[in-house]
């Protein structure tokens, strides 16, 4: 009798870790199957996206890769001397850069110039060796007619007005939707 007890624990013990196995399992599906994430810290690492030509560099830079809906996104577009000798930049209006968002569609939804008015005439900024000048604005997440952006991928192509600098340079971000951010418990 001892022994059918002790098959009949070994049983009851081999029955509860397979249904353990199968609950993890069917937790792990059910997860998946609604598309939620484990929480990562790559929304958290900085996009630095750069082109270089005739010794200036173009880069566009953004403080993560993923955002909050709603929320701002800052850009920064930089062009940095990085030959042996002084460099000038020539521009020929007020205009010295752009920033253009594209939906997943490549379709153009927000350019930064649009609505603004630029001064005709020319100008030059002299950089010396390893001197950079940067500008910077803001997305505010949405399009140019200022409705809200729906959640996804957005490009964001950073343009210099200089006449021998690469002309752009381009990062893609996410808008994540309010269920992915909640399920990070963020």
């Amino acid at each position: 009798m001892l022994s059918s007890l002790r098959n009949m624990l070994k049983t009851h013990h081999i029955l509860n870790l397979v249904l353990a196995t199968i609950l993890i399992v069917l937790v792990f599906i059910f997860r998946s199957s609604r598309g939620l994430r484990e929480p990562t810290d790559s929304a958290l690492i900085p996009i630095r996206m750069t082109n270089r030509n005739n010794g200036l560099e173009l880069s566009l830079y953004l403080p993560k890769s993923r955002y909050l809906p709603g929320s701002g996104v800052p850009v920064t577009l930089s062009v940095k001397n990085v030959g042996d000798e002084a460099a000038a930049l020539f521009f020929s209006s007020g205009k010295k850069f752009d920033f253009a968002i594209l939906d997943s569609n490549s379709k153009e939804i927000w350019r930064w110039s649009r609505g603004r008015v630029f001064t005709m005439a020319i100008e030059e900024i002299k950089l010396r060796k390893n001197q950079e000048v940067s500008f910077k604005a803001v997305w505010p997440q949405r399009d140019n007619a200022g409705r809200a952006v729906p959640p996804g991928y957005y490009l964001i192509r950073g343009e210099s007005a200089a006449s021998q600098v690469t002309k752009k340079v381009e990062a893609r971000i996410v808008v994540e939707s309010s269920v992915e951010r909640s399920s990070e418990g963020r």
